[in-house]
């Protein structure tokens, strides 16, 4: 029963946070924020679903075998640096860097693959986001 308590307290937390989310949106005006709403009412629904399977387990087995810690801390420095430099080199070229990185680091070693890919989703996820979303997104420093 520990080890459901513990794997519990995740989705908990996920759970508080959208809530503090969510009442702290409640002071931006509606338009403003919507989106900010949205993402904690998703967060809230997805940790509210992992919480219910978490209870719903009857026995629980994690196997962290064959796990590169190393490639996982990696990965979370680099989405750390890719949240900080997206105000300075802005959304664009740092998610087509971040495509990049991602892609290479899983491997891929067809660099026209890799280029073309990363191009595309940086173009598609900008389209869904500014285009038909309006959502504003951060402009390179220089602009």
């Amino acid at each position: 029963m520990f080890h459901k308590k513990t794997e519990a307290a995740m989705p908990l937390a996920f759970m508080l946070l959208a809530l503090v989310t969510f009442i702290y949106t409640l002071r931006i005006p509606r338009d403003d924020g919507m989106f900010l709403k949205l993402i904690a009412g998703i967060m809230f629904v997805s940790a509210a679903g992992i919480l219910y399977f978490t209870l719903k387990e009857k026995k629980n087995t994690v196997n962290l075998e064959g796990v590169d810690v190393r490639k996982v801390v990696i990965t979370v420095v680099i989405l750390a640096l890719y949240t900080v430099s997206l105000k300075w080199i802005g959304y664009i070229a740092a998610t087509f860097v971040l495509g990049v990185f991602t892609i290479r680091f899983l491997n891929y070693k067809f660099w026209p693959a890799i280029i073309g890919f990363s191009a595309l989703v940086t173009v598609l996820s900008f389209g869904v986001f500014q285009v038909l979303l309006g959502v504003p997104l951060p402009a390179p420093f220089f602009l």
